[in-house]
């Protein structure tokens, strides 16, 4: 049972449309911030060359999907919108 704060109609295109593109540039927007600390974070350590991309992409992976998670409740709390994801 959900109780957005918003009620919108999501079953209505335009609607449709516009959360998915503002749920893709938020997405977007945190991965290029996330890369931007990623890299500062493996540059001030002393990791050897070669593990570098393991190291990042394990980074990239964790936190890509906790704040895709943590996105995706957001929108459900707030507009209702998340429920293929959430169930």
């Amino acid at each position: 049972m959900k109780f957005p704060i918003f009620k919108l109609n999501h079953k209505h295109y335009v609607s449709a449309f516009l959360f998915t593109a503002l749920y893709s540039a938020v997405i977007f927007a945190v991965v290029l911030v996330v890369n931007d600390h990623i890299d500062e974070y493996i540059d001030k350590t002393d990791f050897k060359t070669h593990h570098h991309k393991y190291i990042k992409l394990l980074i990239h992976f964790t936190t890509t999907f906790i704040l895709t998670f943590l996105v995706i409740c957001v929108f459900w709390i707030i507009f209702g919108w998340g429920d293929t994801f959430l169930g």
